[in-house]
């Protein structure tokens, strides 16, 4: 038998405890009077207006992962100058944020 560590068991029984607990609350939004007929028009506009958006903004979305991903795979190069990058600028931001902290108190 694979023999787990507490922690994993504690993250495991803590995702666990998280499902349940949005499955209760599912549940329990859903159960609740839907409101008026006005009030369910405008939920209707509400929902039609937010796919819309989210549609667009997924197709744009593909479009810049497709065009970073084709970039990244014709010039293996320029993948290595921006993980390197990255970890520049992380630990640069990191540090910067704990100086602005630092000086604003």
């Amino acid at each position: 038998m694979v023999q787990a560590s507490a922690s994993v068991i504690i993250a495991l029984l803590m995702g666990i405890t998280g499902v349940a607990f949005v499955i209760w609350q599912i549940r329990r939004i859903l159960a609740y009077e839907q409101g008026s007929e006005v009030m369910q028009n405008i939920a209707a506009a509400i929902q039609e207006g937010a796919s819309a958006f989210l549609t667009r903004e997924y197709r744009v979305l593909a479009i810049f992962v497709a065009i970073v991903a084709t970039v990244l795979a014709t010039f293996p190069a320029l993948a290595n100058c921006i993980v390197f990058c990255c970890r520049i600028f992380c630990v640069s931001g990191g540090w910067l944020s704990g100086d602005v902290y630092r000086s604003s108190c």
